[in-house]
């Protein structure tokens, strides 16, 4: 090891040990800023004097609240995000470096929860585990995969994008109520030949688009109970059963690797007019947007859960709430029904840290608190019902797609969450801005 990275390991250890900003660490953070600011500017970006592991270690240890709270700036905050971006290429830090840093981190740590009546825990290991094995799955059907996800929300469905993304596969998660003839033209378009859905109902139209494009499609089922199954698709947990941790890892071993820069997955719009629009995404687009966030949210990523309802063909539900949570080492909930109700409820049951939503959703829960206060309510009282409804760890939120009142987002600031607005588009990975959270 040399000298250059031996220091900046030493600037690093400060904040693999402190969960919390103070005076000492503001000042180790802006020093580590400075000399990796430095190293860029007085070395070539691909000069070889730090190693790509070391800086992997930096990256994964400055996206934590200690670092990016302790710069103390927005300024500061973009300057490390600005050298983030160069680290990113030229070390070739991956979807893939960063799962494996995750799981080697908290192993046993719930990534993936269902809200629903019988819940069921994925965590960070299971879930990297089934993710080699749905990949190698796809890559032993047929020799170079796309993958078509039409299905709802699920901890498998989850796991199939994570798989794709992660391991060199083309994939398109679509919304769940195109037509026929639209899931056609993507199938033409794209080249499909693996599709993954989870219905009676979407695997009949599956069938029908097939007849449509005469292309053969190789359909993993994740619904064990679905029962329409032809003699050549398959139930995806019974492929994954049939191979060993070994063989996946073998299969996966001897697939070609993937330049950050290659076109992982393509998102359609609905598109207001003609046929849906393709947009396509790089595992470099899809990383360093996660690195963005952070210094957007530098507060987030404290024993993080997320409360999830939005849909994983879009990208606040796919890239800010799903790869988030990896990000952010946080777990993501499934909400299940998405019945006013029923969303209320496994609010309070939940109790998430953190809540991304329409405005409909952040006016449905500022009513049911004011259904149970009297206008005269105390700021205690109001308080009291307002975490009766919430939860006692909600402390941040965001509100997308569409005008939410000024006094919804009074109503929340004033009971202690963080709750900002954003825009965003497809185009742009997501969120392109948002309000300072505060």
């Amino acid at each position: 090891m040399n000298n250059q990275e031996q220091e900046l390991l030493s600037l690093i250890q400060p904040f693999e040990a402190s969960a919390e900003e103070n005076d000492a660490l503001r000042d180790k953070a802006r020093e580590l800023l400075s000399f990796v600011d430095a190293t860029f500017s007085t070395s070539s970006d691909d000069d070889g004097l730090i190693r790509d592991r070391v800086w992997h270690r930096y990256l994964d240890i400055t996206g934590r609240p200690a670092f990016l709270g302790s710069l103390g700036s927005a300024e500061a905050r973009n300057r490390w995000a600005d050298l983030m971006f160069r680290i990113v290429e030229n070390s070739q830090y991956t979807l893939q470096t960063m799962f494996e840093q995750r799981v080697g981190e908290h192993p046993q740590r719930p990534l993936l929860r269902e809200a629903n009546d019988s819940p069921s825990l994925w965590t960070y290991e299971q879930v990297f585990s089934t993710m080699k094995k749905m990949a190698a799955s796809f890559y032993s059907a047929v020799a170079e995969p796309r993958v078509l996800l039409y299905l709802d929300n699920s901890p498998e469905g989850a796991c199939a994008d994570l798989a794709c993304l992660t391991f060199g596969i083309l994939d398109s998660p679509i919304d769940r109520h195109f037509d026929k003839d639209t899931i056609a033209f993507i199938v033409r378009k794209l080249g499909i030949n693996i599709v993954v859905t989870d219905t009676e109902t979407r695997l009949h139209r599956l069938n029908e688009v097939e007849k449509l494009t005469g292309m053969p499609l190789k359909i993993f089922v994740t619904d064990p109970h679905n029962r329409a199954l032809r003699e050549s698709d398959l139930y995806l947990g019974e492929a994954c059963s049939r191979l060993s941790a070994a063989e996946a890892d073998e299969i996966l071993a001897q697939q070609p690797s993937r330049d950050l820069h290659m076109v992982s997955t393509v998102m359609f719009t609905s598109g207001s007019t003609g046929e849906p629009k393709g947009l396509a995404f790089t595992n470099y687009n899809l990383v360093t947007k996660r690195f963005a966030r952070a210094a957007a949210l530098p507060e987030v990523g404290r024993d993080e859960v997320l409360f999830c309802y939005l849909p994983l063909f879009h990208t606040f539900g796919r890239f800010l709430e799903m790869m988030g949570m990896i990000f952010w080492r946080g777990t993501y909930v499934f909400a299940g029904n998405t019945s006013r109700e029923t969303f209320l409820k496994r609010l309070s049951e939940v109790q998430p840290t953190g809540l991304i939503g329409i405005p409909l959703r952040w006016r449905q829960i500022q009513e049911r608190c004011l259904e149970q206060l009297d206008p005269a309510a105390s700021p205690e009282v109001e308080q009291s019902v307002f975490r009766s409804v919430v939860g006692a760890r909600l402390r941040w939120g965001l509100s997308a797609a569409g005008f939410l009142p000024a006094k919804t987002f009074r109503f929340f600031h004033r009971n202690r969450v963080a709750l900002g607005s954003g825009f965003g588009m497809t185009e742009a990975t997501g969120g392109i801005t948002m309000t300072p959270p505060h």
